[in-house]
């Protein structure tokens, strides 16, 4: 069972891509006022459990790719991830997105 946390986490990924940064900014928004350990565990936490896909690509075109969970919980890792990325054209971003999982809602 997902925590309130979680679930607005989830609501808010749920129409769009949205950066690492930006989930760093929701959580902020939500008064999460944790470390970036804590907050690199649950996003890792919400991948884990299938709540959370991670794409990898370029914001501008929107050609992104879906990371393996593997993958993804290695870029969760990497610091400069969670960055704010100023150029859509960049092809380093990285991307979170609600899955259809119906144990997320």
């Amino acid at each position: 069972m997902l925590n309130s946390l979680e679930l607005d986490i989830i609501d808010a990924l749920k129409d769009d891509y949205y950066g690492i940064w930006e989930f760093d900014w929701r959580l902020n928004y939500l008064g999460f006022d944790q470390d970036r350990a804590a907050r690199i565990k649950l996003l890792s936490e919400l991948v884990a459990k299938d709540c959370v896909d991670i794409y990898y690509g370029r914001l501008a075109d929107r050609s992104v790719e879906p990371l393996s969970k593997d993958e993804a919980l290695n870029s969760i890792n990497k610091l400069a991830n969670w960055k704010p990325r100023t150029d859509v054209n960049a092809s380093t971003l990285f991307l979170a997105t609600k899955t259809d999982n119906a144990d997320c809602r």
